[in-house]
């Protein structure tokens, strides 16, 4: 809750869309009320809401990775990547639809 709170105080500042936010938080919320698991909570968000300066967690095997989503790419291990699905090339070996690799894309019912 205090990282929500302090990344709102910094997105309000920058002059983001805190609202959008907001409805974002509230939908995962929901997702963890009803019983879903924390990756699957955030299963459904939009690709967009993955602005520059986003922290992406990914579990992958058997270590938590971290990715920051940049103005032209992103950041993985102190190294820059042209994009999400580089970076999924580069964890997994194999290439991936990044957004759907790291959870941003809704997935079939």
């Amino acid at each position: 809750m205090r990282l929500s709170l302090a990344w709102e105080l910094q997105a309000a500042a920058a002059g983001e869309r805190v609202d959008d936010r907001r409805r974002d938080w509230a939908a995962i919320e929901k997702r963890r009320a009803a019983g879903a698991g924390a990756s699957d909570a955030v299963n459904g968000l939009r690709a967009a809401a993955a602005g520059a300066g986003t922290r992406l967690m990914k579990t992958w095997g058997g270590e938590t990775h971290e990715v920051i989503v940049l103005e032209t790419g992103a950041l993985w291990q102190g190294r820059t990547y042209s994009s999400l699905s580089a970076v999924a090339k580069a964890m997994t070996g194999t290439p991936r639809n990044g957004p759907k690799f790291f959870g941003l894309r809704e997935v079939a019912r």
